[in-house]
């Protein structure tokens, strides 16, 4: 069996690390109430022999309908640490400015976080392979809706 390569991940509102070796996946769903209705998703960690493939699905539905939304990157195996751009909250202090007090959040470095690359999957969508443009019926929905509502 390839060996494991951890990493920091997002999961619930806080900071976990996950391991993976090539040929293992991690998944996790949740599912709340709103106040207007509900909200979930699943996120999915893939790991193959170039690095880790991240798929987040969310969905839910409020006062203004159903809505969901699929979001996939990608991970090089020698960039799972290389991101340093996050910062860590420590808390408020005070801080003065030309005589006036008030209160700020202080911020960490918080390296060691992957670098996701977004990834598009190779899908065909355009007219000379399924005879139709998904892109161009949802422009041409969103303007037909607009149109109705006189906006």
């Amino acid at each position: 069996m390839a060996t494991q390569r951890r990493f920091k991940a997002d999961i619930n509102d806080g900071e976990v690390t996950l391991a993976l070796a090539p040929g293992q996946e991690i998944h996790h769903g949740w599912h709340e109430p709103t106040d207007e209705g509900y909200m979930g998703g699943s996120v999915t960690f893939e790991a193959d022999r170039e690095g880790i493939q991240r798929t987040l699905f969310t969905y839910g539905k409020d006062c203004d309908g159903r809505v969901s939304s699929v979001h996939t990157d990608f991970c090089p195996w020698d960039e799972l640490k290389a991101y340093d751009g996050r910062r860590k909250p420590l808390g408020y202090a005070d801080v003065v400015e030309d005589g006036v007090t008030y209160r700020e959040m202080q911020y960490a470095p918080d390296p060691g976080w992957p670098n996701w690359q977004e990834y598009t999957p190779a899908r065909h969508y355009d007219d000379k392979v399924t005879g139709f443009d998904q892109f161009d019926a949802s422009v041409r929905h969103y303007d037909e809706f607009a149109e109705a509502m006189n906006y």
